[in-house]
């Protein structure tokens, strides 16, 4: 995952077994299970998650949208409008067939990650697509992925222009940026992180008493558990970054939340891969895509302000959260004109933490806890091994997780079968190279399927059914090497190591 892909594991066998922990003595009467039940049916408005192209996991639970205005155009172009434009068609390689303008043609009516996945059956694990003036070569299958991204993950180490990433943040922070600039980022941010993750452990012990507590406040009626558990994941990064964490029922706090959640939601939206696409024609336009900016100047205007009171308030002899450390780098650094520690990339980088770890986090969260709604006699077993390494009179740890194989096995399915990055991360090669015999020149961008390794019949013995035992051998945690939620852990990309925890044998 981006600020650490260990860190949704850590945040979710925490969150969950301080949930579970809780004296749920009921359940076989129905009582609290009912509670649990009711998501289901009434509050699957599940978020889409951080990648440009990731869209929504409604399809993972065959919920029915109302079809928006302007879907009209999209059943236009699937039908009408593809016969017409099929006489001006032309091919780029291997892949569908390209219309002027438009692009490849796509289902629309479906998301994205489903579409792709639908063409490998004709073009194999390797194909090109277009979408407007974006060109991808789009990889699936667990072999392909991790030739790419393990074995030559130098050469895929760079971002693409994505025009909408490009637009706010510059070129700067962690997600859009490359070369020096990037790396000197990166190197801080591993450091910082290192020194942080001492205390991280207590942080989320700590939120974990708080969304105990407000899940208990609704006396087991039903509740949509969303703006509970974003607001708790959101306090632990807020912990790292700011060094505080804020109220649940705080307006302003609420306020930022939707706005990141709604920008996310845009972004992977058709309005943000159309914006995306088309770039030059759209900044001038008025359409949804709008609030992105509106929303992301809200988010700015907030952390300038967190960063001028830290300023004030700075001890240079000491460093307790993120912000705190990039302030002293910026001052250790001021007369080297080749350092880009300055308070732009520090905006961009805070942001970029809040946007790679929140959403997906959160998300992992519901899953986990849909899934123990789903399937009670599941939830039955994680309890009695809860109970039994943990009990009731302590918080869980991060050590616990060694002893408990079947809540590890439970958690690597919740993330397995949600889903929750169906798309990785765009990358783009540095130099020519070679996939699967095909010529893949410098700057071509690469779009991994992760649908397509989660849900391989070649590697999971059930793989449309959540199944905990795909984890398990012999009673124990059994690590998969395809198992890649969120991407292939590259070195040269993720946060991940200096993040404790995390599900044993994760990558």
């Amino acid at each position: 995952m981006y600020m650490g892909n260990k860190i949704p594991r850590m945040c979710t066998i925490s969150l969950l077994c301080m949930d579970l922990q809780t004296d749920y003595s009921e359940c076989s009467q129905g009582k609290k299970t009912d509670v649990l039940c009711s998501w289901p049916e009434a509050q699957l408005h599940l978020p889409v998650n951080l990648a440009p192209s990731v869209l929504s996991c409604y399809s993972r639970c065959n919920t029915s949208i109302k079809s928006p205005p302007w879907m009209k155009i999209r059943e236009f172009i699937s039908q009408d409008g593809a016969s017409v434009l099929a006489s001006f068609g032309f091919s780029l390689g291997k892949g569908p067939q390209l219309f002027p303008l438009m692009g490849t043609y796509v289902d629309f009516k479906q998301p994205l990650h489903l579409a792709l996945l639908k063409l490998i059956s004709r073009y194999g694990n390797i194909f090109s697509v277009q979408f407007g003036s974006l060109t991808f070569v789009v990889i699936n299958g667990y072999q392909m992925v991790r030739e790419a991204l393990v074995h030559q993950a130098e050469i895929f180490a760079d971002r693409p222009n994505i025009p909408l990433l490009q637009e706010i943040f510059r070129g700067f922070g962690l997600i859009s940026s490359n070369g020096h600039i990037w790396r000197q980022q990166r190197k801080f941010t591993l450091a910082t992180l290192k020194s942080i993750a001492v205390s991280f452990e207590e942080k989320v012990q700590e939120e974990s008493r708080y969304l105990v507590e407000t899940i208990e406040e609704e006396k087991g009626q039903p509740f949509d558990p969303h703006y509970k558990i974003n607001s708790a994941v959101s306090n632990i990064i807020c912990s790292i970054t700011f060094g505080n964490r804020f109220d649940y029922h705080d307006n302003r706090f609420q306020e930022l939340l939707h706005s990141l959640a709604e920008t996310l939601l845009l972004i992977g939206s058709f309005w943000g891969q159309l914006y995306n696409a088309f770039p030059s024609i759209m900044r001038w336009l008025p359409g949804p895509f709008r609030k992105i900016f509106r929303h992301w100047e809200k988010l700015e205007y907030f952390v300038k302000e967190v960063i001028t009171k830290h300023k004030e308030d700075l001890d240079q002899s000491e460093a307790g959260d993120y912000i705190d450390y990039y302030l002293k780098e910026i001052e250790k650094f001021k007369d080297d004109t080749n350092s880009y520690f300055h308070e732009e990339n520090l905006l961009c980088s805070t942001l970029d933490l809040f946007l790679t770890g929140t959403e997906t986090t959160a998300t992992a969260i519901r899953w986990a806890l849909l899934y123990m709604a789903m399937y009670p006699h599941i939830q039955e077993k994680v309890q009695l091994e809860i109970d039994s390494v943990i009990g009731q009179s302590r918080q869980p740890t991060m050590a616990d997780k060694e002893n408990m194989p079947y809540t590890s096995a439970v958690l690597s399915e919740v993330l397995r079968m949600g889903n929750v990055v169906p798309l990785g991360v765009p990358r783009m090669s540095t130099s020519d190279t070679t996939l699967a015999g095909f010529h893949v020149p410098k700057g071509t961008t690469l779009m991994t399927s992760l649908t397509s390794i989660m849900f391989d019949k070649n590697v999971w013995e059930t793989p449309d059914t959540f199944n905990p035992e795909h984890f398990l051998e012999n009673g124990q945690y059994r690590r998969r090497e395809a198992f890649l939620p969120f991407s292939a852990a590259v070195p040269a990309r993720c946060l991940s190591g200096p993040v404790p925890g995390g599900v044993p044998g994760a990558p």
